[in-house]
């Protein structure tokens, strides 16, 4: 009886749990969107061509060199002041 009880609920919980899927698709895809129209303006910007942002991406995940502002600059003990986005 309690678990038909229990089904019975979810299944009137369908549409509400149907539209939050919906709402958090269109969000992760605004994210992913705007992720990508950054990259692509930051080489366009540079007029990168395939060659460049192969070496421009390989020389990035080396090291998470892309979280940096400075990645060359020196680390400073317990300081997060050169942990900054490049973007």
């Amino acid at each position: 009886m309690l678990a038909r009880v229990q089904l019975e609920q979810v299944g009137m919980l369908m549409p509400i749990i149907s539209q939050a899927g919906d709402i958090l698709i269109d969000w992760r895809s605004s994210i992913g969107s705007t992720a990508m129209n950054l990259v692509t303006s930051f080489f366009k910007e540079r007029d990168y061509d395939s060659e460049d942002i192969k070496e421009y991406v390989e020389w990035a995940l080396t090291g998470f060199n892309f979280l940096y502002a400075d990645p060359e600059g020196p680390v400073v003990s317990g300081s997060a002041t050169n942990i900054r986005p490049y973007f």
